[in-house]
């Protein structure tokens, strides 16, 4: 509770009994027989029809009809993504609830809790969850709700439209952060610069139709802030990048990519310098300020402490310090 101990440290701290009290037949009959029965909730057991099944549906039209009673709070984000407020406008508000929260927090329900156990199957709740992150997890200090990945490819295997899956979650008063690796955009190919190009102009005349209708692109920024990474953070000594080059060809198409420095103790910290100098000169580059950057956890490893954290971040805001810019705000990938 003090904050000197990591989420994944918890166990050094803690007297574990060499033998448990009770069972394996206790945890079967007291823990996961009555879950099997009745559910986390009550009424919430074992559905014995195919997905979606009757009672999925029927609470889902009942959620639609709780959250069609409410209107989600409008924000500068609001304003920006229907071309009546500005990027910058949207970046200053956001630094202000940052600071009055003591930071904030994005979700990544559904697109990583029903990626992971319900069979790929997020692209269809993604608008209800989507709903209800505009109302109740923006109250609640939310800034962001995470979309994309494999979700568009593991949708459209089944029958969705990739484009409807992306538009179904963007949000009406925060970003919707699609993740995105580099060269490879949302799929299991290497894309070359011919073709994502003219796919990220495709995505960003998609995503300005969705929030302003009345003038597209239009030459204006869109409210398309994907997060791009790397694995390895790949640079060679004559300067190629993947991710460097998918961040500027984003920006060309006038979206507002998130650079993602992606952690391992073995990549030097000098290299996170070199690499935040890069992507803060290809925002410049593109007439832009470069505000937000996320730190990409691959495992929760021994190495992903609260300490390594901190010392990364301050790493990146001392660069940004050097060339007398605001701090950056750095999104943490923590689950």
């Amino acid at each position: 509770r003090v904050g000197k101990t990591a989420s994944n440290e918890t166990f050094k701290h803690l007297e574990i009994p060499e033998h448990p009290t009770r069972g394996v037949l206790n945890m079967l009959q007291d823990q996961v027989a009555p879950v099997l029965v009745s559910g986390y909730r009550p009424g919430e057991g074992v559905d014995k029809d195919c997905w979606p099944t009757p009672g999925v549906c029927s609470r889902v039209e009942e959620l639609h009809a709780i959250l069609g009673e409410e209107v989600p709070r409008a924000t500068k984000y609001t304003a920006f993504a229907q071309g009546n407020g500005t990027y910058e406008e949207y970046v200053k508000e956001l630094r202000g609830q940052l600071s009055q929260q003591g930071g904030g927090w994005v979700t990544v329900g559904p697109r990583d809790t029903v990626q992971q156990g319900n069979d790929s199957e997020s692209a269809a709740v993604t608008s209800i969850s989507r709903r209800n992150a505009e109302l109740w997890a923006e109250k609640a200090g939310c800034v962001g709700y995470e979309i994309g990945g494999a979700q568009y490819q593991a949708g459209l295997i089944r029958g969705f439209d990739p484009a409807m899956i992306m538009t179904l979650g963007l949000p009406y008063n925060m970003p919707g952060h699609s993740l995105q690796r580099s060269q490879y955009v949302n799929g299991l190919a290497e894309l070359t610069p011919a073709i994502r190009q003219p796919l990220f102009d495709a995505t960003a005349e998609v995503v300005a139709n969705h929030y302003r209708p009345h003038m597209g692109v239009g030459g204006k920024l869109v409210a398309w802030q994907p997060y791009n990474f790397h694995a390895g953070n790949f640079v060679d000594n004559k300067g190629y990048s993947p991710q460097d080059q998918t961040t500027a060809e984003l920006l060309k198409s006038k979206c507002i990519p998130m650079p993602n420095w992606v952690f391992s103790a073995k990549f030097p910290l000098e290299e996170l310098k070199k690499w935040t100098e890069r992507q803060i000169d290809i925002f410049a580059s593109a007439g832009l300020t470069l505000h937000q950057v996320r730190i990409k956890n691959p495992g929760q490893g021994n190495d992903w402490t609260a300490e390594a954290i901190w010392t990364h971040v301050k790493t990146i805001a001392s660069v940004f310090q050097a060339r007398k810019m605001d701090p950056p705000i750095v999104y943490l990938h923590n689950h």
